[in-house]
């Protein structure tokens, strides 16, 4: 019975989960969905987690008495297949996680290629340490690398912006360092790696990346300014600047 409810519970849990990230609202303020919507993810991840803690605790002795012995075999069953259950499940999350390590480890070699090439000119915009790149084919990228932030733009989009619009591609950037955006992503792939399995979990990654998106649109628009926002959208071809200015306002 245990194991049949728990069953049902993982089953509604993930759906909840995938549902409840794969529908959220970009609304006016998509920083703070974003913020609500990954604590009651995490909020919901935790209670399931103790949900099957509590049921893999030993049975009282004075509620095991009363069981028949095929109660018994069937509890031990039970017990038996939620703990294998589980360590499929912790065996699948430590994959997904390792695969998307690898995928940002991809990212910061790349990262490391375009700073060493000698055609990479460093430069300041605003307070912010910009350097300039050759062939980054999103336009704009932003990495944690050894233990400091860098942003980085492709030099023939720059020389497509204004100044005014190159602070807000640049602030656009640093806010997804300041947000922690780089660790939501990496969550997120984890996630639906590990529960690719559930109803709705498809939508998940799409819907957390447009809202990345969109709060690091919002605040380059309250920091420069909506018409920059607009401006830089307008100016830019590159792929990626499509999704930069999607929230712009």
């Amino acid at each position: 019975m245990n194991a049949t409810v728990l069953c049902l519970a993982v089953l509604v849990a993930a759906t909840g989960v995938a549902v409840g990230l794969g529908n959220l609202p970009l609304g006016r303020r998509p920083g703070l969905v974003l913020a609500v919507g990954s604590a009651a993810a995490v909020t919901g991840l935790v209670a399931l987690v103790a949900s099957v803690a509590a049921m893999l605790v030993p049975t009282p002795t004075w509620q095991r008495d009363g069981c028949t012995g095929c109660e018994a075999v069937l509890t031990f069953v039970g017990c038996v297949g939620v703990a294998s259950g589980l360590g499929c499940a912790l065996a699948a999350v430590l994959a997904c996680a390792e695969r998307a390590s690898r995928r940002n480890a991809a990212a910061r070699l790349r990262m490391r290629m375009a700073l060493a090439d000698p055609r990479t000119v460093r430069c300041t915009v605003g307070r912010r340490e910009v350097h300039l790149v050759v062939g980054l084919r999103s336009g704009a990228a932003t990495l944690r690398l050894d233990g400091r932030s860098v942003i980085t733009v492709d030099r023939s989009l720059a020389a497509r912006l204004s100044e005014t619009e190159l602070a807000a591609v640049v602030e656009h950037e640093a806010a997804h360092l300041d947000l922690w955006h780089d660790r939501v992503r990496w969550a997120v792939q984890v996630l639906t790696g590990a529960l690719a399995w559930a109803p709705g979990m498809a939508r998940v990654g799409g819907r957390v990346h447009l809202l990345c998106e969109a709060a690091a649109d919002d605040r380059a628009a309250r920091r420069i300014g909506s018409a920059a926002v607009r401006s830089a959208l307008m100016s830019a071809t590159a792929p990626t600047c499509a999704a930069f200015a999607r929230r712009a306002v």
